[in-house]
């Protein structure tokens, strides 16, 4: 049968799956007047109590700031998120480690839900939107542009599209529909690394037992231990490690095992909080695994954004954000013709073409900068200042020198573009290191240094 919330209408813009990215892309395309009809298989997050153990807390840079920005809900998104200046490293000895050289340099930690409640909440107030909770994707006719979903009592409901956009994450339904037939290729790789989430209470008083605006890390060689500042006083914490072997989550199974690893490991956190230890062995194992995908769209009726079409490692804390951009550019694309037939089929072409090599440079930064989380190593990985064999020149101006954290976090640079930046940054400083105390030579090279840095349109470093 027909779904009676949309029985009766023509043929619509459907999005499967209501979270952060389907919300903001269906705001989005109706902000152009096009009617969206969004389908989300959990029930409305206000009416429940969500479940714990397998969700990290989301980090915004610039890129996913910018397009919260698009939707009016940047200032009220930061004002629930914690910034975080940068990270406070803990090993023998605690050293705060900055992301950039200006105050507005800040990453903003904020739990899933409450930046999912604000997506909602605006998306309900528009009335191109429609939001239908509980309902499960079950079937889908490429062909034919007919979705079957089931409800809450087992019903099944019948939806037609004219263009369907899987939202609905790394377990995509609609992508699982298109790879059985023959549209869409995925490779699907489980990490070696699997995590738990922790919390670290309040004080007493209701205090941040830590300094809450930075992130916390503890590098324990083949594990790592983060912790993210909530607004109620609480950290976040997650707790990455092996999945097999000695300490790993298959062995850390019982009280002793999992003290004498926290003890050894972990001793400082435990004497801020007693009871990490037996918050490990209760809480859940999540494992981490990363989906290429290969074939986005379908002609001009369906497409994958989002975690749907790029599933990344969270090392880097891009995800949500790239899943931003993605929203953004596939609305903008769309808007660019005239929504039906061939021209959609271009759009939606567009920016499968665009966001796809983007995506694969960030998933590949996201694994590498997991050795730099566990071994506790700044924000430098990529930073021309601080590579090997290459001595920083002095007399630059601050800030004038851009580092890859730098400009994947503060920048809305395309993530193709930031290697070739960095290349040309690199061989201007060492020209620079080569010029000696030729003044004339050194000048030349910082004037061009700095028409690097304002190259690109949105971006000065330090700024």
């Amino acid at each position: 049968m027909s779904d009676p919330a949309t029985a009766g209408t023509a043929p619509t813009t459907v999005v499967i799956g209501g979270g952060p990215t389907g919300l903001a892309l269906a705001i989005l395309l109706a902000s152009d007047g096009t009617p969206v009809s969004v389908y989300e298989r959990r029930p409305d997050p206000r009416s429940t109590v969500a479940p714990t153990g397998r969700s990290i807390n989301l980090t915004l840079s610039e890129r996913g700031l910018s397009i919260l920005g698009r939707i009016g809900l940047r200032a009220e998104t930061e004002a629930l998120a914690m910034p975080l200046a940068g990270r406070i490293i803990h090993t023998d000895r605690m050293r705060f480690v900055p992301y950039g050289d200006a105050a507005a340099h800040a990453i903003h930690s904020i739990p899933r839900a409450a930046l999912h409640r604000l997506l909602l909440e605006r998306a309900e107030h528009d009335p191109r939107i429609s939001i239908h909770h509980d309902r499960a994707l079950q079937d889908v006719d490429l062909d034919r542009r007919r979705l079957t979903f089931s409800g809450t009592s087992g019903r099944r409901f019948d939806v037609d599209y004219g263009l369907v956009v899987g939202a609905d994450g790394a377990g995509s339904a609609l992508r699982a529909a298109m790879v059985a037939a023959g549209h869409t290729l995925t490779v699907e790789t489980t990490l070696d690394i699997g995590y738990k989430e922790l919390r670290i209470e309040p004080d007493a008083g209701g205090r941040h037992r830590l300094v809450p605006l930075a992130l916390h890390l503890w590098p324990a060689g083949d594990s790592v231990l983060l912790a993210f500042a909530n607004r109620d006083g609480s950290f976040t914490a997650s707790l990455f490690l092996p999945r097999a072997g000695e300490d790993s989550l298959a062995s850390l199974t019982n009280a002793a095992a999992v003290d004498r690893y926290f003890g050894e490991r972990f001793g400082s956190v435990c004497e801020l909080d007693p009871g990490l230890a037996d918050q490990f062995l209760d809480a859940p194992a999540s494992h981490l695994r990363t989906v290429g995908v290969d074939g986005w769209t379908i002609g001009d009726s369906a497409c994958l954004v989002g975690d749907a079409a790029h599933t990344l490692a969270p090392f880097y804390g891009q995800g949500l954000n790239l899943a931003l951009t993605g929203a953004a550019l596939l609305a903008d694309r769309l808007r660019a013709g005239d929504g039906t037939g061939a021209d959609r089929a271009v759009a939606l072409r567009s920016y499968a073409d665009t966001q796809q090599p983007d995506a694969a440079v960030i998933a590949e930064l996201a694994l590498a900068n997991y050795a730099e989380l566990r071994a506790g190593r700044s924000t430098g990985r990529g930073a021309t200042a601080q590579r090997p064999g290459l001595e920083m020149p002095s007399g630059l101006a601050p800030g004038l020198i851009a580092t890859e954290y730098q400009l994947v976090a503060f920048t809305t640079m395309p993530f193709v573009e930031i290697r070739g930046y960095l290349a040309a940054q690199d061989r201007l400083l060492q020209r620079l290191a080569a010029a000696g105390d030729r003044p004339d030579e050194r000048e030349r090279i910082v004037a061009e240094l700095q028409r690097l840095a304002t190259s690109d349109r949105e971006f000065v470093p330090g700024r």
